[in-house]
Protein backbone atom coordinates (compact mmCIF):
# COMPACT_ATOMS: atom_id res chain seq x y z
CA UNK A 1 0.00 0.00 0.00
CA UNK A 2 2.97 2.47 0.94
CA UNK A 3 4.30 1.79 -2.60
CA UNK A 4 1.79 2.23 -4.29
CA UNK A 5 1.27 5.74 -2.47
CA UNK A 6 4.52 6.87 -3.23
CA UNK A 7 4.00 5.89 -6.95
CA UNK A 8 1.02 7.67 -6.80
CA UNK A 9 2.27 11.00 -5.47
CA UNK A 10 5.20 10.60 -8.19
CA UNK A 11 3.05 10.29 -11.21
CA UNK A 12 0.72 12.95 -10.34
CA UNK A 13 3.95 15.86 -10.03
CA UNK A 14 5.50 14.44 -13.16
CA UNK A 15 1.77 15.02 -14.99
CA UNK A 16 1.40 18.09 -12.47
CA UNK A 17 5.27 19.31 -13.79
CA UNK A 18 4.46 18.70 -17.64
CA UNK A 19 1.05 20.74 -17.47
CA UNK A 20 2.74 23.67 -15.53
CA UNK A 21 5.02 24.03 -18.68
CA UNK A 22 1.67 25.26 -21.00
CA UNK A 23 2.22 28.94 -20.19
CA UNK A 24 -1.01 31.07 -21.07
CA UNK A 25 -0.79 33.00 -23.79
CA UNK A 26 -0.73 36.61 -21.18
CA UNK A 27 2.30 34.25 -19.89
CA UNK A 28 3.89 33.03 -23.28
CA UNK A 29 3.85 36.74 -24.42
CA UNK A 30 6.36 37.53 -21.99
CA UNK A 31 8.70 35.35 -22.94
CA UNK A 32 12.41 36.26 -24.47
CA UNK A 33 12.08 35.74 -28.77
CA UNK A 34 15.01 33.60 -29.73
CA UNK A 35 16.15 34.68 -32.95
CA UNK A 36 19.25 33.13 -34.36
CA UNK A 37 20.70 29.61 -33.75
CA UNK A 38 23.73 30.89 -31.65
CA UNK A 39 21.28 32.22 -29.22
CA UNK A 40 19.22 28.84 -29.00
CA UNK A 41 22.33 26.77 -28.37
CA UNK A 42 23.03 26.00 -24.86
CA UNK A 43 19.33 27.39 -24.16
CA UNK A 44 17.01 24.69 -25.17
CA UNK A 45 15.70 24.33 -22.34
CA UNK A 46 14.93 27.92 -21.68
CA UNK A 47 13.11 28.64 -25.48
CA UNK A 48 9.99 29.18 -25.15
CA UNK A 49 9.37 31.84 -28.48
CA UNK A 50 11.53 30.91 -31.67
CA UNK A 51 11.25 33.80 -34.12
CA UNK A 52 13.39 32.86 -37.50
CA UNK A 53 11.82 34.84 -39.79
CA UNK A 54 13.05 36.33 -43.12
CA UNK A 55 16.36 33.85 -42.57
CA UNK A 56 16.46 32.53 -46.17
CA UNK A 57 16.08 28.96 -44.62
CA UNK A 58 15.12 26.34 -46.18
CA UNK A 59 14.66 23.34 -43.93
CA UNK A 60 13.31 24.31 -39.94
CA UNK A 61 16.91 24.28 -38.17
CA UNK A 62 17.00 20.74 -35.97
CA UNK A 63 17.84 22.61 -32.69
CA UNK A 64 14.68 24.37 -32.92
CA UNK A 65 13.04 20.83 -33.09
CA UNK A 66 15.27 19.89 -29.79
CA UNK A 67 13.70 22.73 -27.61
CA UNK A 68 11.61 20.55 -25.65
CA UNK A 69 9.57 23.78 -24.49
CA UNK A 70 9.21 25.17 -27.87
CA UNK A 71 5.35 26.66 -27.68
CA UNK A 72 5.80 29.33 -30.69
CA UNK A 73 7.57 28.97 -33.68
CA UNK A 74 7.73 31.54 -36.33
CA UNK A 75 9.75 31.08 -39.46
CA UNK A 76 7.86 33.58 -42.31
CA UNK A 77 9.21 34.78 -45.22
CA UNK A 78 11.52 32.13 -45.60
CA UNK A 79 12.11 29.30 -48.71
CA UNK A 80 10.96 26.07 -46.72
CA UNK A 81 9.40 22.99 -48.42
CA UNK A 82 8.46 20.88 -45.57
CA UNK A 83 7.21 20.60 -41.89
CA UNK A 84 8.82 17.69 -40.72
CA UNK A 85 7.89 14.77 -39.17
CA UNK A 86 10.20 14.97 -36.36
CA UNK A 87 8.03 18.65 -35.61
CA UNK A 88 6.32 15.94 -32.89
CA UNK A 89 9.06 16.51 -30.55
CA UNK A 90 8.13 19.76 -29.38
CA UNK A 91 4.84 18.70 -27.67
CA UNK A 92 4.08 21.64 -26.17
CA UNK A 93 3.62 24.08 -28.74
CA UNK A 94 0.75 26.27 -28.74
CA UNK A 95 1.88 28.38 -32.44
CA UNK A 96 2.71 27.60 -35.76
CA UNK A 97 3.06 30.50 -38.19
CA UNK A 98 4.77 29.91 -41.42
CA UNK A 99 3.40 32.72 -43.94
CA UNK A 100 5.39 33.05 -47.69
CA UNK A 101 7.00 29.84 -47.61
CA UNK A 102 6.25 26.74 -49.93
CA UNK A 103 4.72 24.38 -47.99
CA UNK A 104 3.20 21.99 -49.95
CA UNK A 105 1.55 19.70 -47.13
CA UNK A 106 0.71 18.86 -43.84
CA UNK A 107 2.42 15.94 -42.19
CA UNK A 108 0.77 13.32 -39.63
CA UNK A 109 3.42 14.24 -36.84
CA UNK A 110 1.33 18.32 -37.15
CA UNK A 111 -1.93 16.67 -36.01
CA UNK A 112 -0.54 15.53 -32.56
CA UNK A 113 0.61 18.40 -31.19
CA UNK A 114 -2.69 18.66 -29.21
CA UNK A 115 -1.79 21.97 -27.27
CA UNK A 116 -1.72 24.22 -30.82
CA UNK A 117 -4.10 26.75 -30.82
CA UNK A 118 -2.59 28.79 -33.79
CA UNK A 119 -1.91 27.46 -37.34
CA UNK A 120 -1.28 30.25 -39.74
CA UNK A 121 -0.05 28.75 -43.18
CA UNK A 122 -0.82 32.01 -44.98
CA UNK A 123 0.91 32.39 -48.95
CA UNK A 124 2.09 28.01 -49.46
CA UNK A 125 1.41 25.70 -51.78
CA UNK A 126 -0.91 23.41 -49.60
CA UNK A 127 -3.68 21.61 -51.81
CA UNK A 128 -4.97 19.09 -49.49
CA UNK A 129 -6.31 20.06 -45.80
CA UNK A 130 -6.83 16.39 -44.59
CA UNK A 131 -8.86 14.69 -42.29
CA UNK A 132 -6.63 14.61 -39.01
CA UNK A 133 -7.37 18.61 -38.72
CA UNK A 134 -10.22 17.40 -36.59
CA UNK A 135 -7.65 16.11 -34.11
CA UNK A 136 -6.36 19.67 -33.25
CA UNK A 137 -8.99 20.26 -30.55
CA UNK A 138 -7.53 23.26 -28.66
CA UNK A 139 -6.99 24.76 -32.26
CA UNK A 140 -8.17 28.74 -32.42
CA UNK A 141 -6.90 30.35 -35.33
CA UNK A 142 -6.34 28.31 -38.69
CA UNK A 143 -4.53 31.07 -41.36
CA UNK A 144 -4.50 29.03 -44.99
CA UNK A 145 -5.07 32.21 -47.32
CA UNK A 146 -3.27 31.77 -50.46
CA UNK A 147 -2.90 28.39 -51.19
CA UNK A 148 -4.39 26.56 -54.20
CA UNK A 149 -6.61 23.88 -51.56
CA UNK A 150 -8.38 21.69 -54.05
CA UNK A 151 -9.74 19.30 -51.07
CA UNK A 152 -11.33 20.57 -47.45
CA UNK A 153 -12.08 18.02 -45.40
CA UNK A 154 -15.51 17.62 -43.40
CA UNK A 155 -13.28 16.92 -40.00
CA UNK A 156 -13.15 21.03 -39.98
CA UNK A 157 -16.37 21.10 -38.60
CA UNK A 158 -15.28 19.07 -35.66
CA UNK A 159 -12.75 22.46 -34.57
CA UNK A 160 -15.84 23.50 -31.90
CA UNK A 161 -13.03 25.98 -30.50
CA UNK A 162 -12.33 27.67 -33.88
CA UNK A 163 -12.36 31.00 -33.79
CA UNK A 164 -11.02 32.86 -36.32
CA UNK A 165 -10.64 30.67 -40.03
CA UNK A 166 -8.67 32.58 -43.20
CA UNK A 167 -9.26 31.58 -46.33
CA UNK A 168 -9.02 34.54 -48.94
CA UNK A 169 -7.54 34.00 -52.11
CA UNK A 170 -8.68 30.26 -52.26
CA UNK A 171 -10.76 28.12 -54.73
CA UNK A 172 -13.81 27.25 -52.70
CA UNK A 173 -17.16 27.09 -53.90
CA UNK A 174 -20.85 28.37 -52.06
CA UNK A 175 -21.59 24.94 -50.83
CA UNK A 176 -18.43 24.39 -48.98
CA UNK A 177 -18.47 28.20 -47.65
CA UNK A 178 -22.13 27.44 -46.57
CA UNK A 179 -21.27 24.16 -45.00
CA UNK A 180 -18.41 26.08 -42.86
CA UNK A 181 -20.79 28.79 -41.42
CA UNK A 182 -23.29 26.75 -40.70
CA UNK A 183 -21.15 24.42 -39.05
CA UNK A 184 -18.82 26.73 -37.33
CA UNK A 185 -21.28 29.30 -35.99
CA UNK A 186 -19.16 31.30 -33.80
CA UNK A 187 -16.15 31.01 -35.95
CA UNK A 188 -15.71 34.42 -37.87
CA UNK A 189 -14.67 33.49 -41.37
CA UNK A 190 -12.78 35.13 -44.21
CA UNK A 191 -13.50 33.94 -47.71
CA UNK A 192 -13.05 35.30 -51.44
CA UNK A 193 -15.91 35.17 -53.80
CA UNK A 194 -17.41 31.80 -54.03
CA UNK A 195 -15.80 30.02 -57.49
CA UNK A 196 -17.72 28.01 -59.92
CA UNK A 197 -15.85 25.31 -59.32
CA UNK A 198 -15.65 21.51 -57.92
CA UNK A 199 -13.18 21.46 -54.66
CA UNK A 200 -13.56 17.94 -52.78
CA UNK A 201 -15.23 17.95 -49.49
Amino acid sequence: MGKRLVCFFILTFVVLEYNAQCLSAQQLDTCKIYRSIAAIQGHEHEVYRVDLSKKKLKAIPQEVLQCPHLQELKMNKNDIREIPESIRNCKELQRIEMQFNRIDSLPSALFSLSHLKKLDLGYNDVFTIPDAIGDLQELEILAMWDNPIGIYSHELLRLNNLKHLDLLNNPINESVQRALQEGLPNCQMHFSFPCQCEVGW
